[in-house]
């Protein structure tokens, strides 16, 4: 017999269980998905202007 499960989501950063309103189960998990967010980002950058350095040098080089 198949046992229901309420409604339910689970937060983005841990993976607990909570309730469908919810997006992060506490405080904590939400500023280190912020700061997760932040880091992501910055090294996005990071590795656009890597790719756009390397690009320029070869054009550069070429001339």
């Amino acid at each position: 017999m198949p046992l229901e499960i309420p409604e339910h989501r689970h937060c983005q950063m841990c993976g607990r269980a909570i309730p469908q309103n919810e997006i992060f189960c506490s405080q904590e998990c939400k500023e280190k998905f912020e700061k997760f967010v932040r880091r992501r980002r910055i090294l996005l950058l990071i590795m656009y202007a890597i790719i756009m350095a390397i690009f320029l040098a070869v054009v550069l080089v070429n001339l």
